[in-house]
């Protein structure tokens, strides 16, 4: 079942890579996915990479990030935001402003429901077991090197649905190279 929903969020960040302006839209996103310690308060202030998760993500995006402010331009980046329930693919549209600060902006282009997957629980149980889990598209590397989708990897390894294996972000050679393009 797809649903549909008009969802776009907004935040930006300065030179130095520090949010200073979050939209209304973004913190109603972060109340209605469990996130609601994630106030303006919080946010505004800190380091963008405060937020993000792997070496791998923080230096992908710095080179594109770099690039953008040099050439003053602008990016689109696929990704997806999911829950236990929904598969949420989105648009991450970056553009570089005047004052060497950045304009992030996050547009969902489809919601599907799914079955529940308790590998995306945020409080989930989690054993010593790690998978690499790319952090734009959600594929899981398996143990024998090859990316595949989180519920047929949970599916494949018979995993235990109460206590859940921890997911290590990292980055797909696939996504990878769609944002090696943008670089």
């Amino acid at each position: 079942m797809k649903i549909l929903k008009e969802y776009k969020y907004i935040y930006r960040i300065n030179k130095n890579d520090v949010i200073y302006s979050i939209d209304q839209d973004w913190l109603n996103f972060a109340q209605e996915n469990n996130a609601a310690h994630l106030t303006a308060e919080r946010i505004i202030g800190e380091p963008l990479w405060k937020y993000i998760d792997g070496q791998e993500i923080h230096e992908i995006y710095q080179m594109l990030f770099s690039k953008l402010r040099n050439t003053k331009g602008m990016a689109t980046i696929p990704y997806r935001c999911d829950s236990p329930n929904f598969r949420r693919e989105f648009e991450l549209g970056i553009v570089a402003l005047d004052n060497g600060g950045l304009e992030l902006k996050s547009q969902i282009v489809e919601i599907r429901s799914c079955t529940f997957n308790p590998l995306i629980l945020p409080d989930a149980f989690r054993n010593s077991t790690e998978y690499k889990v790319c952090s734009f598209c959600k594929k899981v590397k398996h143990r024998d090197g090859e990316w595949d989708t989180l519920l047929h990897v949970f599916d494949l390894m018979h995993l235990n649905p109460v206590i859940v294996p921890k997911l290590v972000n990292a980055l797909c050679p696939d996504c990878k190279q769609t944002i090696e393009k943008e670089i």
